[in-house]
């Protein structure tokens, strides 16, 4: 079930960490704990993920570069770079282990117009009998912030997380409690409790469902409202076949009447190569937000931007032909469908235009390389 609960949480539109992070809750919604990495689902050794955002007209631009570093099953190093970005230059996260088990995860950031780099986390996790026991939080000045405890039930594991210490501070602390099981490590029932200057209470419960395989099939959160529980959003889980392999997760919210709906595609050995992201509002419009696309290939920023290059394509929509407008000498280009499928491909030694009547009306990602560099592109085909 591991490689299922990163690929959930790879899925959640959460912070960063919570992307690459295994949290010891597993599916539960909250990112208190940073665990172990099973790159399995990935490319081992060094890879990179970027992540790219479209805005309001379908253009996509970069959001995000993850660049991973992993022994085996163990995650080493990851650096976010964000190209865009007009805070950070990138954050880096290294993790040290002991008798196979994380012990310590260090923080490392650097912001835009500062020249040094400085530390924004320093972790340390204990364990009894090889299992979690406390959390250690401390802040970038190395003094200690929070403490968690986390306490088990002997037979079904993982029963709750308390808080022992915590400095104040301006946000509140989230606490678990598993009220029913569906087997050992499975929660059927989940209470997130708000913990605010003692004042404690439920503020969100989860309801988790199973298959006959005990695969979760999906989860439906309630949120405390004006004395009242109700629902606030659901989660659908598809898979593949009979396997653990995700092909879909659609989360649907219920104030907005929308769902955010990803969509998971596997490359060779069964690695995940993209996760495209799409937004379907009440009138059932359906829009791509986001793709993050899985290299296993180690590239520097440097790199990264130095082998972008710049082309326009028009016109676009278009119905057939499609012109290519670069300095660079084009020399090859694939046309991928949303599902990752690559539908044209086409080498020559300068390329200045594709023929697309061939293709069904739709979305399609071009990608584009010369000597020097690549580029990405979004076209669409119309009637």
């Amino acid at each position: 079930m591991k490689k299922l609960y990163l690929l959930f949480l790879l899925c959640m539109p959460f912070i960063l960490n919570a992307q690459f992070l295994l949290n010891p809750y597993g599916f539960y919604n909250f990112y208190t704990t940073a665990h172990t990495f099973d790159t399995s689902m990935y490319q081992t050794g060094e890879c990179e993920a970027d992540n790219y955002i479209y805005d309001a007209n379908g253009n996509f631009y970069d959001d995000a570069i993850y660049n991973y570093k992993s022994n085996g099953k163990n995650l080493i190093e990851l650096k976010t770079t964000y190209p865009e970005d007009f805070i950070f230059d990138y954050i880096t996260l290294n993790y040290e282990y002991e008798n196979g088990l994380l012990s310590k995860r260090f923080g490392l950031q650097k912001k835009v117009f500062q020249d040094e780099v400085t530390s924004s986390l320093k972790d340390s996790l204990g364990y009894e009998n090889k299992q979690l026991k406390f959390l250690y939080n401390r802040s970038y000045k190395d003094s200690l912030t929070k403490i968690i405890e986390f306490i088990y039930d002997p037979i079904y594991g993982l029963k709750s997380e308390r808080k022992i210490f915590s400095k104040a501070s301006k946000s509140p602390v989230y606490l678990h409690e598993v009220k029913e099981f569906h087997a050992p490590n499975l929660p059927s029932i989940l209470h997130t409790i708000h913990d605010s200057s003692g004042d404690l209470h439920t503020y969100l419960i989860s309801h988790y469902y199973y298959d006959s395989q005990n695969r979760i099939i999906g989860r439906l959160d309630s949120i405390l409202d004006n004395g009242f529980f109700r629902p606030k959003e659901s989660i659908q889980v598809v898979y593949r076949n009979n396997s653990t392999q995700i092909d879909s997760m659609i989360t649907y919210n219920f104030k907005r009447k929308s769902s955010i709906i990803k969509q998971v595609i596997y490359g060779t050995k069964n690695k995940v190569s993209f996760i495209n992201t799409f937004n379907k509002d009440s009138t059932n419009k359906i829009t791509q937000t986001e793709h993050l696309e899985f290299l296993d290939a180690f590239t520097s920023l440097e790199d990264h931007l130095k082998n972008k290059i710049s082309l326009k394509l028009f016109p676009n929509p278009t119905s057939d032909k499609i012109l290519i407008e670069c300095k660079e000498n084009i020399k090859q280009i694939e046309v991928f469908d949303l599902n990752g499928k690559r539908l044209l491909f086409k080498e020559e030694n300068r390329i200045e235009q594709i023929d697309l009547s061939e293709l069904t009306t739709g979305v399609y990602l071009l990608k584009a390389k010369s000597d020097s560099g690549f580029a990405q592109a979004k076209i669409i085909k119309t009637n």
